[in-house]
C-alpha cells in the first residue's frame, strides 16, 4: 500500500471520527447570532495602526477598521482606482518643474463610526501625522513613503508642509516630487485615509495660511505618547474612532483574539456595498487545529490553507455539503535563495549547477501533493502577471531540468576544474576548486543555512545533497529556526552574511509589485535578498517603475524580460508555488476571496444565507 493510499484511508478514518462533531454544522443558526469567527495561524498582536508590526492578521484588522474611505482603493482585480464613495472630484496636473499635483474634493456626508463629521482636515491630518518628527520619534515606529511629497524635508524649518495644502473644508491637494515621475502606480501617491485628529491630537487643528498645511495647537511628542502609546487606551492599541466598514471592540491578549463589529455609520465600499455581517472575531489557532475547529463549528472561516492534510480533509467534507471553499494560486513561491556577492555562489555557473542537481518537478509534487506547481522564475501562481503570461513563460524560460552531466559541463566551463588548493587536476571525485585571479584556489563548498524542523529542508537533503556531490559541489548544512535564519540571511544578526551562501525560504508578493527594490544595489541587506548587483536587472526594473500609469501591456513586456534575466542568472532556484484554499461554513455566501483579494478585502461583500 503506497503512501498516498494510506493517507486517503487515514483521512476517511478521521472523517468518520469527526462526523458527530460537525453533522448539521451548516444548519447552526448560532453563526448568524455570533457573526463570523475567523482563524489565523499568525498571532494577533496589539498594533492596530500603521507604523509598527504588521502580521497578516493585524493587516486584515487594520484594513477592516481603517479602509473603505480611502481616496484611492485597491479593487478585486488587483488594480487601484479612485473611490467615488469618498471622492467627489479629482484632478492631476503635471507642473512645469516636473512635479505632479493632485487636487481632491471629498464628498460631504462622510462620518467616522461615532457619527462625527469627516472633512478634508482629517485626510490631511493623516499625511501630516505620518510625516511629522513627533510621530516618527515614537518608540519602535517605522513609517516610510512620506518623502515622495514636495516639502517633506523642509517642514521643520518652514513650520508647514508646502507639498500638502488644505484648500477648504472639503478640498485638499498633494504635490509629488519631480524625481518620482513618471510612476506606474502614480495614483497611489494620492491614496489617503481620514484620521480622527480630535482623538490623536485633541485641541489641535489642521490649518493652511497659503504656504502649506500644518498642525496648529499643542502638538508634541509628549502628546502622542499619551494619545497613541498609552497602554490599553492609546490609538495604537485601541483605535475606537475609525472610518472603515467595521469598528474595533476589543483585543484579548491572553486569548490572542480580536473582536470587531459593523460600523453602522459606514456609507459603503467603493461600489456602494454596505456590509451585512454584524460581528467578526479573529482568533489564533495552530495549523493542525484549524480544520477541526471549522468542522466542529467553533470557527467559520480558515484562510490561505496550504497544509495538504487540511486541504484534503476539507475537500472530503465539502463533498458532503458541509463546507465550501475558494481555491487560488499563491501570490508567492518557495525557493532556494543565494547570496550572489561572495563565495562560490557569486558565480552564475555554480547557481545554475545547483539548480540542475534538483529534480524540481518531483520535489514540487512531493511538497504540494498536487496542490501546487513548479515555477521557473521569481513569480507565484496567483500573481496577476503570471496569470496574463502563463503560456509565454512556459515556452521561453529555461527549466533547468535535472541533469548531473549538464551541471558538470557548466562547472567545467566556469573553471571549476581543479581538485585541491594546490591546483591539481580534478579526479572526478570530491570537491571541485576554481583558480581565482589572485592565484588562490576556491573550494566549491556551499554553506547552507536551513530552517529546521521543516519538510522543505528534509526533501532538499534527499533531492540535492547527493546529486550535488556527484557534480563536485559540497554542501554543508547548518540547521536553525526560521526567525533566526531570516535575520542571518538578511544581514541583521551577529552571525553576519558572509558565513552562509544558500537559504531555503518563501516569498509572498505585495499587491503593489516593486521589483526596483528587489534588485537595487542600495537595497542589499534590505529588499535585495539575493545581494545581486546586475545592471540589466536594475535597468529593466527602473523602466517598470517609470512607466506611465496603467500601461499594463508595456509593464507585462518588461516583467517578462525581468523573469528571463532572473531565470538566466539563477539568483534563486524556484521550487514550488502552492494552491491555497479558504474553507468556510456554507452558511456564508458571496465570499469571493483570491490570492489578490484576501479575507479582509472580501468579507465586507459576504452575506449569510437567508
Amino acid at each position: 500500500m503506497n503512501v498516498r493510499m494510506r493517507k486517503i484511508i487515514a483521512l476517511i478514518c478521521i472523517f468518520v471520527l469527526l462526523v458527530p462533531n460537525f453533522v448539521g454544522c451548516t444548519e447552526n443558526v448560532n453563526a448568524k447570532n455570533r457573526g463570523i469567527v475567523i482563524s489565523s495561524t499568525t498571532p494577533v498582536n496589539s498594533d492596530f495602526i500603521d507604523g509598527w508590526s504588521n502580521t497578516s492578521a493585524n493587516a486584515g484588522v487594520k484594513q477592516l477598521i481603517h479602509g473603505g474611505l480611502e481616496t484611492v482603493v485597491y479593487t478585486k482585480d488587483g488594480s487601484y482606482q479612485w473611490n467615488d464613495v469618498a471622492v467627489k472630484s479629482h484632478t492631476s496636473k503635471l507642473n512645469e518643474n516636473g512635479t505632479l499635483t493632485f487636487t481632491i474634493e471629498i464628498n460631504q456626508g462622510l462620518v467616522f463610526n461615532d457619527g462625527s463629521k469627516i472633512t478634508a482636515e482629517h485626510y490631511v491630518f493623516q499625511l501630516l501625522l505620518y510625516s511629522s518628527h513627533e510621530f516618527n520619534s515614537l518608540k519602535g515606529i517605522n513609517i516610510t513613503g512620506q518623502d515622495v511629497y514636495v516639502g517633506y524635508e523642509d517642514q521643520k524649518i518652514l513650520k508647514c508642509h508646502s507639498g500638502i495644502k488644505l484648500i477648504d473644508e472639503y478640498i485638499f491637494s498633494l504635490t509629488v516630487k519631480a524625481e518620482e515621475q513618471p510612476y506606474f502606480y502614480s495614483d497611489t501617491f494620492a491614496r489617503v485615509s481620514p484620521f480622527p485628529i480630535e482623538v490623536i491630537a485633541p485641541n489641535c487643528h489642521v490649518k493652511d495660511d497659503g504656504n502649506g498645511a500644518y498642525i496648529d495647537g499643542d502638538f508634541s511628542y509628549e502628546l502622542l505618547v499619551d494619545t497613541v502609546l498609552k497602554n490599553g487606551t492609546g490609538y495604537r492599541f485601541s483605535p475606537k474612532v475609525t472610518s472603515g466598514p467595521y469598528q474595533f471592540v476589543s483585543h484579548n491578549k491572553e486569548k490572542n483574539e480580536v473582536v470587531l463589529e459593523i460600523n453602522e455609520n459606514f456609507v459603503g465600499m467603493y461600489d456602494g456595498t454596505i456590509p451585512s455581517i454584524e460581528k467578526i472575531t479573529i482568533k489564533t489557532l495552530s495549523t493542525s487545529d484549524q480544520m477541526e475547529s471549522l468542522l466542529s463549528g467553533s470557527v467559520d472561516l480558515i484562510t490561505s490553507v496550504a497544509d495538504v492534510h487540511s486541504i484534503e480533509m476539507g475537500i472530503l467534507v465539502q463533498d458532503e455539503k458541509k463546507i465550501d471553499y475558494n481555491k487560488y494560486g499563491k501570490n508567492g513561491y518557495g525557493h532556494l535563495t543565494f547570496h550572489c556577492d561572495k563565495g562560490p555562489t557569486q558565480f552564475v555557473e555554480v547557481r545554475q549547477a545547483i539548480s540542475l542537481c534538483i529534480d524540481k518537478k518531483s520535489f514540487c509534487d512531493e511538497i504540494t501533493e498536487g496542490h501546487g506547481d513548479y515555477v521557473y522564475s521569481a513569480y507565484g501562481l496567483g500573481q496577476a502577471e503570471y496569470v496574463r503570461n502563463q503560456d509565454w513563460l512556459e515556452e521561453n524560460l529555461q527549466h533547468f531540468d535535472e541533469s548531473i552531466d549538464d551541471a558538470i559541463d557548466i562547472l567545467e566551463k566556469g573553471g571549476w576544474i581543479y581538485g585541491g588548493e594546490n591546483g591539481e587536476e580534478y579526479s572526478g571525485n570530491g570537491t571541485r576548486y576554481k583558480r581565482m585571479t589572485n592565484g588562490e584556489y576556491m573550494p566549491l563548498e556551499i554553506q547552507w543555512l536551513a530552517t529546521e524542523p521543516n519538510m522543505v529542508t528534509s526533501l532538499l537533503e534527499e533531492y540535492l545533497l547527493k546529486n550535488a556531490m556527484k557534480a563536485g559541489i559540497e554542501i554543508v548544512k547548518t540547521g536553525i529556526d526560521f526567525s533566526t535564519m531570516l535575520k542571518i540571511a538578511d544581514g541583521s544578526d551577529v552571525y553576519g552574511v558572509g558565513e552562509f551562501h544558500m537559504f531555503n525560504r518563501t516569498t509572498s508578493f505585495a499587491t503593489i509589485s516593486t521589483p526596483w527594490f528587489y534588485y537595487a544595489e542600495d537595497q542589499i541587506g534590505g529588499w535585495n535578498k539575493s545581494r545581486i548587483v546586475d545592471q540589466e536587472l536594475i535597468l529593466i526594473s527602473e523602466k517598470m517603475k517609470n512607466l506611465n500609469s496603467g500601461d499594463t501591456k508595456e509593464w507585462d513586456k518588461l516583467w517578462r524580460e525581468l523573469m528571463v534575466r532572473v531565470n538566466e542568472l539563477c539568483i534563486v532556484v524556484p521550487l514550488y508555488s502552492n494552491i491555497e484554499y479558504d474553507f468556510y461554513d456554507d452558511i456564508i455566501e458571496n465570499y469571493d476571496s483570491s490570492s489578490l483579494w484576501k479575507w479582509s478585502y472580501a468579507l465586507p461583500w459576504a452575506t449569510f444565507k437567508v
